[in-house]
């Protein structure tokens, strides 16, 4: 059984990063993983994860905590359990896609028996099932979820606002959505939500743009932004979509939480839409998303929804790989 890189000076982390969601070096979302045992846990503050979370300066970093407990399952049943905290360079999450996805991958690489793992974050306990039957292995996560649809979403006159690239394309967004005023906004859980807006062409995509403006939902907090994608249905329950995530100057090479929101959402209104699709409630809606090309950092994100026979989401399975890029030692204050 491997294990993590330590030094005897106390000042020391050791970390890796990762590229997520990809299984190609340079490719999908980078993520800096720093590794924290007890001792490092009991001085690392708050405050001293925020400013490591900026020195690294990607749009998540995580840290993993390694304790006597972690891997007190292991041997028997191939099984660990891990807290995480994830940062972006000004605020900490709650939840987020490929810092849960990467430090999942990351276990399963270094712990070569490792089946299943439970990560306990801040939205709560994320279930993790790993995949060695594919090459390279895949993990996959149940994601804390407590979808909420939210009444106060942009209108189109605020999307071409905030997107003037979309103006030609104001007839398609006008046509596609007859009798609709407001674009869904959707939270996964309290403080990740997301305002989701289809677009009726991948030409129309490629028009999108950071911004100044920042999506604003009345009485939520934490973390908001766009969504924005486009839609093809393969299959019944078998969706293809291509995404790009905006939140002012931030654009993401690939947003997991924000993939669990839009395919929570469209397998909500897919059994809105047709309630027969319930006679089948053990066959999940499987939404395969590709996102990042425009940035050069293409991304491949699978999610699978599981509805019950009340029409309620039962489940939320977020899936990728990874692979590492670097790993080496940082001097914490």
């Amino acid at each position: 059984m491997t294990d993590i890189p330590t030094s005897s000076d106390p000042r020391s982390l050791a970390f890796d990063t990762l590229d997520v969601f990809t299984s190609a070096p340079f490719a999908g979302n980078p993520l800096a993983v720093v590794h924290l045992r007890s001792a490092e846990t009991n001085r690392s503050s708050q405050q001293q994860k925020q400013i490591i979370a900026r020195e690294f300066n990607l749009s998540e970093t995580v840290f993993i905590h390694h304790d006597e407990s972690s891997l007190s399952n292991y041997d028997t049943e191939h099984h660990g359990t891990w807290k995480i905290d994830i940062f972006m360079t000004n605020q900490e999450l709650p939840l987020a896609g490929h810092p849960v996805i990467g430090s999942a991958w990351w276990l399963a690489h270094t712990y070569a028996d490792l089946q299943s793992a439970t990560l306990l974050c801040k939205a709560g306990p994320v279930h993790i099932k790993v995949d060695r039957s594919v090459t390279p292995f895949r993990v996959a996560a149940s994601m804390p979820q407590a979808l909420r649809i939210l009444q106060a979403g942009p209108n189109l006159q605020d999307i071409l606002q905030m997107q003037r690239g979309l103006v030609p394309h104001t007839s398609a967004l006008q046509n596609a959505r007859p009798g609709q005023e407001r674009f869904p906004v959707v939270q996964l859980v309290p403080g990740m939500t997301f305002a989701l807006v289809e677009l009726p062409s991948g030409e129309a995509l490629d028009t999108i743009a950071p911004t100044p403006t920042r999506v604003t939902v009345p009485s939520e907090e934490g973390f908001i932004a766009m969504y924005l994608y486009t839609l093809r249905r393969e299959a019944a329950k078998r969706f293809t979509l291509h995404t790009r995530m905006i939140e002012q100057f931030l654009e993401d090479p690939a947003t997991g939480s924000a993939a669990c929101t839009l395919s929570g959402y469209l397998a909500l209104q897919a059994v809105g839409a047709d309630a027969s699709a319930l006679a089948d409630v053990e066959t999940p809606w499987e939404f395969n998303i590709t996102q990042g090309e425009k940035m050069g950092r293409k991304s491949d994100i699978h999610v699978k929804v599981w509805i019950d026979v009340e029409g309620t989401i039962k489940e939320i399975q977020l899936g990728g790989s990874a692979v590492q890029v670097m790993n080496g030692t940082l001097w914490s204050r």
